[in-house]
């Protein structure tokens, strides 16, 4: 249904942005993480 989702845009779209964000604050700590170990390793 298209009315609701035009409803529910502006409700979830902050929130999306934020849990984006989240996410890629988490790969970048996984990723700076692996790059540690993969040289602790070595």
């Amino acid at each position: 249904m298209p009315g609701t989702e035009e409803t529910w845009n502006p409700l979830i779209s902050p929130a999306t942005s934020m849990y984006q964000k989240l996410v890629k604050i988490f790969l970048g700590l996984m990723v700076i993480l692996f790059m540690m170990s993969y040289q602790i390793q070595k």
